[in-house]
Formats: structure tokens, C-alpha cells, sequence
């Protein structure tokens, strides 16, 4: 949770946006995000995702809700989990972090 209080020129804000991030079990994470603006009575926007954990891939899918722009928008998102020993090139290349490693 924070609160965030803008005033340059042109903009002023006084926003309270809050966060909240779950993991539902050992393959799913969820997160929900959202922002109102106090200073004008307005709803800044939502975001809801949720992601699967595979050994290979992360698998997410989310939605965006952005009221000031009347916009709704879904996003669809698959990101490979790259081996910690994966070298490239020789073999004092580069080392990846170990946290992209498989789960099992």
C-alpha cells in the first residue's frame, strides 16, 4: 500500500494504490493491483494476472482496466525458464541466474 502526492503545475494528484500479491499454491501465483485518485474522485485503473509455474515456462495471463481511457485490455504471456548451467558460447560465457532455473 502507498500513497502518492503530486502536485507540479499542471498535475495534482493524490493517489492511494494498492497491491496485492498471492501465491495460490506451488504452480499459481495470482496479483492484483489498483489506484484511486482522492485528489480528483477518480479510479486510476485495476490490473488482475494470473501465472502458472511450469518447469519450462511461466504462463501468465492478465487483465488491464484504464477507466480514464475507457480501455480494457487482456495480455497473454509466456516467458521460457532458462537452465542455471546454461552457457553460451565458451565456457567462461555468461552464467544465468539461478532463480530461472527449473522447479523440478
Amino acid at each position: 500500500m502507498s500513497y502518492t502526492i503530486l502536485q507540479t503545475g499542471e498535475v495534482n494528484t493524490s493517489a492511494l494504490n494498492l497491491s496485492y500479491s498471492y501465491w495460490v499454491s506451488p504452480k499459481w501465483y495470482s496479483t492484483f493491483s489498483t489506484s484511486y485518485d482522492f485528489g480528483n474522485g477518480i479510479s486510476l485503473g485495476s490490473n488482475l494476472s494470473v501465472t502458472r509455474v511450469g518447469a519450462d515456462y511461466l504462463t501468465s495471463i492478465g487483465l488491464n482496466i484504464d477507466p480514464q481511457r475507457q480501455s480494457t485490455m487482456v495480455a497473454v504471456e509466456i516467458t521460457p525458464r532458462l537452465s542455471p548451467n546454461l552457457r553460451l558460447g565458451q565456457s567462461s560465457g555468461p552464467r544465468f541466474d539461478s532463480r530461472f532455473a527449473p522447479t523440478q
